[in-house]
């Protein structure tokens, strides 16, 4: 974490060294997105089906202008994602809740679509845009809530009920993880992409609402429980999340 924190640091310095004809600016954003896990890997037991998920999320970003339709922006998150399941299985009501919290370096590019004579003078004026960029995520804390018929239950008694998991031998063995992160990876990359408009109040403060969409690149099931599912296969699992974020941004002069 601190490392990530350290680039970010680092970046905000090449940036304001490099701002040369345009002002940078500097935004803060709140985000409520969809939460989803591709391909879900439930080590061994049934396939269940997935259910909608709304999560949170929201950082900080540094603006430097390129030019007056295109600007480089990095920032700092903290973005929720995960995903929820629940299906009947041997007339068991089975659910799962898995969330993954991760502190996040965003590096996107930005183009606007309307054209942009002067940054003076935008009192009342709208422009549309497109982002895309890469999302650089360290995995600072992860959940899992595991139930059957509304109740509480483990890890292993969820996975493996009377032993019918084909790697029974190996999740006996290991027993219940004493922490949920022991599950997944902790690095990741996403791809990001996102499109919106941006509203000018004044000659330095504008809002922007954006729809962002990322895709994690990475498997996030750590090495060691990557097991294969009832028909000896395993798929890697990748976390993404669909949602609209909200900024307020300053113009420095």
């Amino acid at each position: 974490m601190h490392k990530l924190v350290l680039l970010f640091c680092c970046l905000v310095l090449s940036l304001s060294v490099r701002s040369q004809s345009y002002s940078l600016s500097v935004g803060t954003y709140a985000e409520g997105h969809l939460g989803f896990i591709l391909n879900q890997n439930n080590y061994g037991f049934n396939e269940m089906r997935y259910q909608l998920y709304a999560l949170p999320g929201g950082g900080i970003r540094i603006g430097y202008p390129i030019d007056l339709n295109h600007q480089l922006e990095a920032g700092i998150a903290y973005h929720v994602t995960g995903q929820k399941y629940q299906d009947v299985i041997s007339s068991i009501d089975h659910e799962k809740t898995v969330t993954l919290n991760y502190l996040q370096i965003p590096v996107f590019w930005r183009n606007t679509f309307s054209v942009i004579d002067t940054w003076q003078g935008n009192t009342g004026q709208t422009y549309w845009y497109q982002t895309f960029g890469l999302v650089l995520n360290a995995l600072h804390r992860a959940s899992l809530h595991w139930k059957t018929n509304n109740q509480e239950t483990t890890m292993l008694d969820f996975i493996n009920p009377s032993g019918e998991n084909p790697h029974t031998s190996i999740l006996s063995g290991r027993g219940n993880p004493e922490n949920a992160r022991q599950l997944f990876s902790f690095f990741d990359v996403s791809l990001g992409l996102g499109g919106g408009l941006d509203h000018y109040f004044n000659e330095y403060l504008h809002m922007t609402v954006e729809m962002r969409f990322q895709f994690g690149l990475l498997d996030i099931n750590n090495s060691n429980w990557r097991l294969t599912n009832q028909s000896g296969k395993y798929g890697s699992s990748h976390q993404s999340s669909l949602g609209v974020q909200v900024g307020l941004w300053y113009d420095l002069e």
